[in-house]
């Protein structure tokens, strides 16, 4: 029986570099089913008081959006590009669903769900989610690294009618940008990034410890890293690269050993600045670099043009923005006519979280998002991650601030797949931290938390 409750969490990895279909499915069974049906033993009452109280604020997280999309058909006033808009336009109700995605609703109301659970008298089964996640995510990573070596190559795509992925997606070194199973190469750098980060920070922090998954980080970190630079995106590798540097630098350069730091410093650069030559990243640098110039903005399609239409459009609506349904519905497509770039074949999303969120439910949104977050995260890692190793808790916190630095260049945290993987490992942690609970309090048989 423990065997067969091991085996989601081993699973779930299979799942992560799967489209958005597989991710959910992955999430649903493996990650919140099955564990659910499968955990023996009552959860402690002050978890399952921040179970609810954790739910609550993923669904205020999710339902913002809609909800302003709401408010912006009564309280919106009239803005610079009215004059653009006809008469049916300006009344027009448009209620969107979330522009987060629908994987953190499934975990909201589950979590509220699993807080009424009903408490079993059984005991509590020997399973270890973290153990089994880890082993998993080393054979996984191996069996998707042979398809995007595959498609890096040949470009190689099974999923297209011509089996291989179109001219446009080849870089200068003939090789190609990765798409995985993804719809988007970008989808995969930002999974990429946040992976990496994560298995590095667990490798640089577990270094000197008797962790028999080690060598294991630093293969996952490897490999991640890998698929970064596969992906060709610019932001994200320049990021992870960054952040290895920081890692390198607290290591050595802050413990006294200067000279070891600035040569593996020196060494990461060249070597890193060699693969961004070879396989075409250091064009798209050049390319991006130029771009910053507006009068280019008919070849390259710069984001210096994104973030300028969306200032305004939070300038014109900075406390309840425009509502996320209207935006994307007419009223980006008027700003874009009225800033005079009307010519452009794609009027295109900020491609900045931030301009994003603040023109979609403006400060007021921005404030809610913001401060949820760190609430939700002061509730997770105080009743929940206290129970697990502090560079866990470590390495989930800088995996996620590298795709908010990511955010300036990408509306990662609005891409499924991107948020998919957070939910994904937030849920073996979860069980995790219930397991751990269990253990700890299994001699004394009183289920508490520590600080209590």
């Amino acid at each position: 029986m423990n065997l067969l409750l091991r085996s989601p969490f081993f699973l779930l990895p299979f799942t992560i570099y799967l489209g958005v279909a597989g991710q959910a499915a992955g999430i649903y069974i493996f990650a919140i089913i099955w564990p659910a049906f499968g955990f023996g033993g009552p959860i402690p009452p002050m978890m399952r008081k921040k179970l609810f109280q954790l739910g609550l604020l993923l669904a205020g997280m999710w339902v913002i959006f809609p909800l302003f999309d709401l408010l912006n058909i009564f309280l919106h006033g009239s803005t610079r590009v009215d004059t653009l808009l006809n008469v049916g336009e300006k009344s027009r109700f448009v209620i969107h669903k979330s522009n987060l995605p629908s994987s953190i609703l499934v975990s909201a109301i589950s979590l509220l769900l699993l807080s009424l659970k009903k408490n079993k008298a059984s005991g509590v089964r020997d399973i270890q989610p973290w153990r089994d996640f880890i082993q998993g995510s080393y054979y996984a990573t191996i069996v998707f690294a042979c398809y995007f070596f595959l498609q890096h190559i040949t470009g190689f795509d099974f999923r297209r009618p011509s089996m291989y992925l179109s001219l446009a997606n080849q870089m200068d070194s003939g090789l190609y940008r990765i798409y995985g199973l993804y719809g988007h190469t970008l989808s995969i750098s930002a999974v990429s990034l946040a992976l990496f980060v994560f298995w590095i920070t667990l490798s640089f922090l577990k270094k000197d410890t008797d962790d028999s998954f080690y060598r294991s980080y630093i293969f996952l970190a490897a490999l991640n890293m890998t698929f970064l630079l596969m992906t060709g995106g610019r932001t994200a590798s320049v990021i992870g690269i960054i952040a290895l540097l920081g890692f390198f630098a607290k290591s050595y350069f802050l413990k006294g050993n200067i000279k070891k730091s600035v040569l593996l410093g020196v060494s990461i650069i060249f070597v890193c600045s060699f693969i961004f030559w070879k396989i075409g990243i250091m064009n798209r640098v050049d390319l991006m670099i130029s771009s910053l110039r507006k009068n280019e903005f008919e070849f390259n399609f710069t984001r210096v043009i994104f973030w300028e239409v969306y200032s305004k459009m939070f300038i014109d609506s900075p406390w309840i923005g425009h509502g996320a349904g209207r935006l994307s519905e007419f009223i980006r497509n008027a700003y874009y006519e009225f800033e005079g770039y009307g010519q452009l074949a794609k009027k295109y999303n900020a491609h900045n979280i931030y301009l994003e969120i603040l023109a979609d439910v403006g400060l007021f949104g921005f404030v809610f998002l913001c401060s949820s977050t760190v609430v939700f995260w002061k509730y997770w890692n105080k009743y929940f991650l206290a129970y697990l190793d502090g560079a866990i808790r470590v390495a989930f916190l800088l995996g996620f601030c590298a795709n908010l630095l990511h955010g300036l260049t990408q509306n990662v945290f609005f891409d499924a797949n991107v948020v998919a993987v957070y939910v994904a490992v937030f849920w073996v942690l979860l069980w995790e931290s219930i397991w751990r609970c269990h253990s700890d309090n299994t001699s004394t048989r009183v289920l508490s938390h520590p600080a209590e």
